[in-house]
């Protein structure tokens, strides 16, 4: 990332912040995606049509957190490099995170 984007230099901490944040967002879901999937590969488990059909469900609901983030830190990056909020549903903290960033 450069040191300067519109005339605003990013500290070590800002640019950690925001990084860690990411990695948080994308790893819990991806933890759980990763886990479940592992468990379906046991016949005895997949086999169990109530268990097979929950732990996709998980897998399902956790890929879309992952589609959510994704979004969420394209638009706070969008938000940082243009000056302009992204309009969205709800106020996500990768938002909050891009407009302390731009102040």
């Amino acid at each position: 990332m450069p040191k300067a984007i519109k005339g605003r230099k990013l500290g070590e901490q800002d640019i950690y912040n925001f990084v860690n944040e990411i990695g948080h967002s994308l790893k819990a879901p991806l933890t759980n995606i990763k886990g479940f999937s592992e468990l379906l590969k046991d016949k005895k488990i997949a086999s169990n049509p109530l268990i097979r059909t929950k732990f996709i469900n998980r897998i399902h609901e956790n890929s879309e957190k992952m589609h959510s983030a994704i979004i969420d830190i394209q638009d706070s990056i969008e938000t940082y490099l243009t000056g302009e909020d992204v309009e969205r549903d709800e106020d996500v903290s990768f938002l909050q995170e891009a407009r302390k960033l731009r102040k």
